[in-house]
């Protein structure tokens, strides 16, 4: 069971969809604008893990690590994702309205 605010959980759905419709759209500006919009929820999402998620979310990274450590580490990885959709999104927006 996910314990995760509906928000996120719409998110992820969200993600899916958008997926299938760049898929279909023929215009290059159209799929641009949509790949920015995923990047974003995706980036949403992992800050979602990163700064909001209870303890113990993250359980096993690696397992001959301390569970203190894992948790951490892979907050901090989750965080770097988050900040690399951003910047991936925050890139395609600004191409896409020059």
């Amino acid at each position: 069971m996910i314990d995760a605010p509906r928000g996120v959980m719409f998110g992820a759905g969200a993600v899916l969809g958008l997926a299938g419709f760049m898929l279909l759209a023929g215009d290059h500006r159209a799929s641009d604008s949509i790949a920015s919009i995923l990047l974003l929820v995706l980036a949403a999402m992992a800050g979602w893990i990163t700064f909001y998620a209870p303890e113990g979310t993250i359980q096993r990274v690696l397992p001959f690590i301390p569970t203190s450590v894992n948790e951490a580490l892979g907050r901090l990885l989750f965080g770097v994702g988050a900040a690399a959709c951003a910047g991936m999104a925050f890139w395609a927006l600004r191409r896409l309205f020059r």
